[in-house]
């Protein structure tokens, strides 16, 4: 039962999951994490013991090692509160390392006859190189291999670790939406793995210890380049967000730069009706009733400055409600606004400005006055703080990935609004759901309580 590619599959994925918890240790954990991570890595462990060896040949050794990367990407995901794009990069990229790991190793090793036996391997060194997937029983060398092995991983381990590992734990979310880089990955490491096997099992027919270096040279060689491309398109990824995140805050200073033009332009307006009723009551003429009404609707306009208890929320609302008032919609606030003081200023206004000019764009477009409504409501709720906003909507709108697509032309640039509004909210450990019921659109934010 315990031969050498048992003793292989059993390193194998002993191997994988020391890399993978290095790439993914900063990533969102979920909840009860240290019983979900014994768990999962106690059934790797499992799988990999009782897995089957039904055949010794490069096809099923391929497999073999591809269903056992494919258990542990399950239970990572299991672990991580975290996207499967992220899950599966940081495994792509922890397998890339365990194979220069094992390239290096094994190079090393072929190596050392050279210097050693003047280029005649002794059987001891040619079992450690290609008996790792052979059916014999474990010998006494695959401890001195395992050893070896030991070292020479957790060197590159170490080193790869703090080059590109290191590199993750800055990243609070990864940006990833290139499915294609993933088909790449999975190629190369489809590759790997296939010919790896053909190789070793080639060489157990025909050993020749030169094309075995160059091989494995080449193997290193090559993880080693698609893992500088993993980060170099991880990185694209970022560059492409960070500049869609620059249009979009460029966007946003024109509507705020137009928002404040129309509330100046309301007020103008008002100021200019009040000032031709105390021009005409100069000459002599009487107030009736309509004047006086209208002079009430003129001075009312102060009646939209909003006292919540954080400045930054009060001066949105006075906005969003001359805006509201100007065409008709009516804005109700239930707020303990100053439960939302954790919140930076900035992301404040991000967060409140997109969900509220969403919700003015929607209600304008209905004909029905008792629905041209917005309602927030901002409260506590055990040791939790929740935002609501109702608004009422016509048309159909149709979620994808649990945002609202977009129905301007420009989806990049209005799309991250709402992208925007989910990523502020999970900044601050929160959580967002989007529901539409019978016409009526509801925002649902759970901040846990600072």
């Amino acid at each position: 039962m315990f031969t050498q590619l048992w003793l292989n599959k059993m390193l194998f994925m002993l191997e994988l999951l020391v890399a993978e918890h290095m790439f993914v240790t900063s990533r969102k954990r979920k909840e009860g994490y240290v019983p979900r991570v014994v768990f999962s890595y106690m059934v790797c462990i499992l799988v990999a013991f009782f897995f089957p060896i039904l055949a010794y040949n490069a096809f099923y050794a391929s497999f073999l090692f591809l269903v056992l990367f494919v258990v542990t990407v399950l239970f990572m995901k299991f672990c991580y509160d975290e996207s499967w794009l992220t899950v599966l990069f940081c495994c792509f990229a922890a397998f890339t390392v365990k194979e220069i790991a094992y390239a290096i190793s094994q190079l090393i090793v072929a190596s050392s006859s050279f210097f050693i036996g003047g280029g005649d391997y002794a059987s001891p060194v040619k079992d450690m190189l290609i008996g790792s997937y052979g059916n014999s029983s474990v010998q006494i060398t695959s401890i001195f291999y395992f050893l070896s092995d030991l070292t020479f991983y957790s060197v590159v381990y170490l080193v790869f670790g703090l080059l590109f590992a290191e590199r993750l734990k800055k990243e609070e979310t990864l940006h990833l939406q290139n499915i294609s880089f993933f088909l790449y990955a999975f190629l190369i490491e489809i590759s790997v793995i296939i010919l790896n096997a053909v190789v070793v099992y080639h060489s157990r027919e025909a050993f020749d210890q030169v094309y075995y270096v160059i091989f494995m040279v080449f193997m290193a060689f090559g993880c080693i380049t698609s893992l500088v491309l993993q980060f170099n398109m991880l990185r694209n990824e970022q560059l492409r967000d960070e500049i869609l995140l620059f249009s979009y805050l460029l966007g946003e200073k024109e509507k705020q730069y137009l928002a404040s033009k129309e509330s100046v332009d309301i007020i103008n307006q008002k100021c200019h009706d009040l000032k031709h009723m105390v021009k005409s009551w100069r000459h002599g003429r009487g107030i009736d009733d309509q004047e006086l009404k209208d002079i009430e609707k003129a001075i009312s306009i102060y009646d939209s400055v909003v006292k919540t208890g954080n400045e930054t929320l009060d001066v949105i609302l006075t906005e969003k409600s001359l805006i509201c008032s100007h065409y008709g919609i009516r804005l109700t606030c239930l707020a303990e606004a100053e439960r939302l003081n954790f919140i930076r200023d900035t992301d404040l206004y991000i967060l409140f400005g997109n969900i509220l000019d969403n919700a003015i764009e929607a209600v304008r477009k209905i004909e029905i006055p008792e629905k041209r409504v917005i309602a927030l409501n901002i409260k506590r709720v055990n040791e939790m703080l929740v935002v609501n906003v109702r608004n009422y909507y016509e048309g159909k709108i149709i979620m994808e990935g649990g945002l609202p697509v977009t129905g301007k032309e420009d989806t990049n640039f209005h799309g991250f609004g709402m992208k925007s509004i989910r990523r502020i909210v999970e900044q601050y450990d929160g959580s967002l759901s989007l529901d539409t019921d019978n016409g009526l659109f509801k925002v649902n934010i759970l901040f846990p309580s600072m």
